[in-house]
Order: structure tokens, then sequence, then C-alpha cells
């Protein structure tokens, strides 16, 4: 009945599989199984002048579809294995890292071709992206430089429909914002914000000019406990504006608004 039988196959994920046998010219209808269970579609019949051929194709295969094989046609059968590698030797790993700090995922594919994606979610990524090959394989990695809070998210790569995802969760560098103050002239006041533990210096700016060290009357320090502390003694009308502080690329803001005092003068 088989003039060719089905051969064992193996496969790394993601590849086309095509199991293939030949059999004498005969009408009856044939089933394929696998690991016992029928299958059907991805089926094909070609006839030749000499007998038949029969095809079982399993696209982008998956590592569970790793099993026994079977063709049965007229009570025959012929049957093989199939093993199936994973595409990914390293897969990308949950990263847990501080708001405005950097970080790099990186995983690690078999030495297969195919086109790579990355995602946020649902959101493509084109950016920042970089492919090596080895001698064994191909390494790739995504990186994003001074994260922010809302970069935490789910980040996926795919290639040849096969994907590895992991977590980013950024921790927000500022435990405590700059708020609005309101003041009146002359008065002393205090801009201060507390920061997670960081070696980094900070920048305080007043409408986006950057706020020196020797400027009068406005003094910057910091206190135990990563507490940034701006002083402006006293408080004038100019002094009123837009303040930020900076820490590696984050930043918070807030508003002064010094008020003058009002005279009232009255003409008998």
């Amino acid at each position: 009945m088989f003039k060719r039988r089905l051969k064992d196959m193996k496969s790394v994920e993601g590849s086309h599989t095509i199991f293939e046998c030949e059999t004498e010219k005969d009408n009856s209808a044939v089933e394929w199984f696998k690991d016992d269970v029928k299958m059907t579609g991805n089926t094909a019949k070609i006839e030749t002048e000499e007998g038949q051929i029969f095809k079982l194709t399993i696209k982008h295969t998956r590592v569970e579809d790793r099993g026994i094989y079977r063709i049965e046609k007229n009570g025959i059968r012929s049957e093989a294995t199939l093993e199936v590698k994973a595409l990914f030797k390293q897969l990308l790993k949950t990263e847990h890292i501080l708001e405005g700090s950097d970080t790099v995922f990186e995983c690690e594919t078999e030495k297969e071709s195919g086109v790579v994606k990355w995602f946020n979610g649902n959101v493509r990524i084109t950016d920042n992206t970089e492919n090596m090959e080895t001698a064994e394989g191909y390494i790739y990695k995504l990186t994003i430089k001074h994260a922010s809070v809302q970069n935490s998210g789910t980040y996926r790569v795919y290639k040849n429909d096969i994907f590895s995802e992991a977590v980013l969760e950024v921790k927000a560098l500022f435990k405590r914002q700059l708020d609005n103050i309101t003041i009146m002239e002359g008065l002393d006041i205090q801009f201060d914000c507390e920061t997670e533990e960081e070696n980094s210096s900070v920048e305080w700016f007043k409408d986006n000019v950057l706020i020196k060290m020797n400027t009068k009357n406005i003094k910057m320090e910091k206190l135990p406990g990563n507490i940034h502390k701006l002083t402006i003694s006293p408080a004038r009308l100019k002094d009123s504006g837009r303040y930020r502080i900076e820490k590696n690329g984050i930043n918070s803001e807030a508003v002064l608004e010094v008020k003058g005092d009002k005279v009232n003068c009255f003409f008998a």
C-alpha cells in the first residue's frame, strides 16, 4: 500500500512542518491522527501517474504540536514522530526599575530567519531595538531610556508568530511632589519634595531657566531622607512663576504666586 512512508521530523518552533507519504493508486479515503486523535484540515492529496501523494501541513509549528502522527488508508497505517525545539533559547525577563533609569529587554532565539516585532501592549515599537547574530542564534534587544511610570506595562517580542513577553514595573521617583504656593510679598517661601534614594544630582528651574547656585535670595539644599528644598527669602513679586525640579530626566513642578500689599488711599 505505502510506496513511501511518513518520516520522523524535527522542527524549530514557528517554522512550517510537512508530513508526506505516497501510496499505490487507490481511491479509498485516508485519515490523519495525532496521538490517536483524528485530525481535519491542512491536508492535501496529489494524484500522480503511479500513485497518490498525501500531505499534512502544520503552519507555525509550536512546541505543543510535538507527538506521533499517523495516516491510515484501508486499515493500513504509517506513522512518524514530530519533535519541536523551542524557538526562544532565552526568554524576556520581568524588570523592576526606578523612574528615570534605563532598562534593556533581551532575548535569544535559535538561528531561524524571520521578522521580529516588538510591542508594548498593543502598540508597535520600532525605536531603540537591536538585532545581533551569533554563531548559535540571534539576540534581540529593546532599550528603554529614562523610563517613566507611563512606560510600565507588558512588553512582547514576536518572531515567526511565536512570542515571549515580560512585565516592566517602573516605580515613581518622586515620593512627594512640589505643591503650588500663594504668599504675600516680603515673606519667605519653601518648595520641598521627596524622592526615592538615588545618587544623581538635581537641578531647579524657574520658567524653564536654570536657577544658579549664586542667585540672590534663593537657597537650594538637600536634606536627610532625600528631601530637596528651595527657599526664597524674601519673596518678591517678580519671583512669581513656574518652578521645576529635575532628576534623571524626571521632574516635578509647581506654581508660585506672590501677591503685593494693597494700599487704599482716601482723599478728603
